[in-house]
């Protein structure tokens, strides 16, 4: 009898993880994409607004969030490591002017 129990129990708990994997949590990754905010494309058009000419590829490549006070800090391709502590309204470039180009490469 206690066999039968044991694999009725494991039967259920896999059915349950089968719901959850394909069910439900990709209603949270939905919810998830509707909540995000693009906070590099407007650091990127204040910076190639006031004259700078990022390397191809441009962009951000890579972001990093402090999360004991919320700073953000993001690589741009060749114009440095920039930083904002109020949500993305203002950045600063933190990198003294010494990260450029492509420094993923070694």
């Amino acid at each position: 009898m206690h066999t039968v129990f044991s694999l009725t129990f494991q039967a259920l708990r896999r059915a349950v993880v089968l719901l959850t994997c394909c069910v439900i949590a990709p209603g949270f990754s939905a919810d998830a994409a509707d909540r995000w905010t693009d906070i590099s494309s407007p650091l990127l058009e204040r910076l190639t607004n006031s004259g700078a000419k990022p390397p191809w590829p441009g962009g951000c490549s890579g972001v990093v969030v402090n999360r004991t006070n919320g700073d953000v800090t993001i690589k741009v391709v060749g114009l440095g490591l920039w930083r904002s502590s109020d949500k993305s309204r203002n950045w600063q470039r933190i990198d003294d002017d010494i990260i450029y180009l492509s420094c993923e490469r070694n």
